[in-house]
């Protein structure tokens, strides 16, 4: 998400320990002492998040509104708003980072806070990082601002630097094989999907998940675990409700589950690839009723390079996902849920749906440059 060098983390336990102090250390430190922090994580992502970042936050202060309200799944579920300030000072953050768990600035800045671990601050930090990039390319291919935007030389700036980073994802890396002969066999193969998942930036922080049925029992990831460190972190629930595992589940279990007992897949692989969640929110019915609550209620058959697009919620309420991906991938190895991300099914090992999930995510970034770049020219 960021280098090293561009960054600034600060941890309280009984003194306050920074990886790289910046030089009012003293005032920020009070600022934690003042709040409680037990984490704070600030500074410049990596391209291409930082211009956009920068962009729409100095565009809404420009418009007179303190927060953006990105309205992708991650946002909606755990951010809500995220506020904006010109630049970062102690005083500023402080205000901020009291009422919300992450900040912008114009100068392209990302502020986060923990009260428990480090892990929290990455998490929001990170988040922020993908609503804002989702947002910014929701709003270049949306039809009423093509219609009606003025010239604005920051927002071309911007698409140049996100067009420029467009670039194809590599080839998944090879996965264990099928058939899988035990536990520890399953694990590893989960382990390593999870890890290629992450690596090619086709999930973030603490989201996605991943599953694989074996001998009765269904290996799937624990609720906020991360992908790439599932190791001591995959739960065993055996689908004849004989043990109690599921508890510390992936909130998406009851998805899991109806997929591997009435599709024809084996396990489950969930990704929050950017430029796919970015093309699902794309609708070119402006004056649709249900289009703010579209991520529920949307009637309309609508696909992606021939994956189909549903509607639906993270668990299992009336609005849920599980009633929706379930019956889309019972006639077919891949689903995009609205403004959420892609489940693919996985036969036997995840070789075919990492790869499946990386190709989606490839056409999608194709279709987004090759919309921007004939809308914005």
């Amino acid at each position: 998400m960021a280098s090293p060098d561009d960054v600034h983390i600060a941890t309280c336990d009984d003194t306050i320990a920074w990886h790289r102090p910046p030089a009012s250390a003293a005032d920020f430190a009070q600022m934690m002492n003042a709040l409680r922090l037990g984490t704070l994580l600030f500074g410049a992502p990596m391209e291409p998040y930082r211009t956009l970042i920068a962009h729409q936050a100095a565009q809404a202060l420009a418009q007179g509104q303190d927060a953006i309200f990105p309205s992708d799944s991650e946002t909606r579920t755990f951010l809500h708003r995220i506020p904006c300030l010109p630049a970062f000072t102690p005083a500023a953050l402080a205000a901020a980072l009291a009422n919300a768990a992450v900040v912008i600035s114009a100068q392209g800045h990302v502020a986060s806070r923990g009260f428990f671990s480090p892990f929290e601050a990455l998490v929001h930090f990170s988040s922020a990082c993908f609503a804002a990039q989702v947002r910014f390319v929701v709003q270049s291919l949306d039809p009423p601002s093509r219609a009606t935007a003025p010239v604005d030389v920051g927002a071309g700036a911007a698409r140049r630097v996100l067009l420029d980073h467009l670039r194809p994802l590599p080839h998944m890396p090879p996965q264990p094989r099928a058939p899988f002969h035990s536990e520890a066999e399953v694990l590893r193969a989960i382990a390593h999907a999870g890890r290629s998942t992450v690596h090619h930036r086709l999930v973030d922080s603490a989201f996605g998940n991943a599953s694989l049925l074996h001998d009765g029992v269904l290996y799937i990831s624990q609720t906020g675990a991360p992908l790439d460190e599932l190791e001591g972190q995959i739960d065993a629930c055996h689908l004849d409700d004989s043990h109690t595992n599921a508890i510390t589940a992936s909130s998406e279990l009851a998805a899991h589950l109806a997929i591997v007992q009435h599709a024809r897949f084996d396990g489950v692989l969930h990704g929050h690839p950017p430029m796919t969640v970015a093309l699902s929110m794309h609708c070119d019915l402006p004056d649709c009723a249900q289009r703010h609550r579209c991520h529920t209620h949307c009637q309309t058959p609508r696909s992606l390079n021939g994956v189909p697009i549903v509607c639906g919620e993270v668990g299992a309420g009336d609005h849920g996902l599980c009633h929706t991906v379930p019956a889309a991938l019972a006639h077919n190895d891949a689903a995009i849920v609205l403004g959420h991300g892609v489940f693919v099914g996985a036969t036997g090992d995840f070789c075919a749906a990492t790869q499946r999930l990386c190709d989606i995510e490839n056409a999608a970034a194709v279709e987004c440059k090759k919309r921007i770049s004939r809308w914005w020219g």
